[in-house]
């Protein structure tokens, strides 16, 4: 699995977020024998930040901090380009 993205679900696990959850109730057709849905039920949920979560986030936050203070300064310019192009992505 991508590193950027396990970072992305930590952070949303670490911050909350919503989502819907989905429910459905089925019955059997007698005509077929096969089940059929009769009732679909779409709710709103919220999952609230978790702890452990942003334990974790800061932790690999300062362990990033660690790693800038060891590069070189072109090292570090390539971080800053990469990084800026990032941001432009999401954008």
């Amino acid at each position: 699995m991508d590193k950027q993205k396990i970072e992305q679900a930590l952070f949303k696990k670490a911050m909350g977020y919503d989502f819907e959850e989905s429910v459905e109730e089925f019955c059997l057709d007698e005509e077929n024998g096969k089940y059929k849905p009769i009732k679909k039920r779409v709710s709103k949920k919220h999952m609230p930040p978790d702890i452990p979560a942003m334990k974790a986030l800061l932790s690999m936050s300062e362990n990033q901090n660690n790693k800038y203070d060891l590069m070189t300064e072109e090292e570090l310019l390539k971080e800053r380009t990469r990084l800026l192009n990032e941001l432009m992505e999401e954008t």
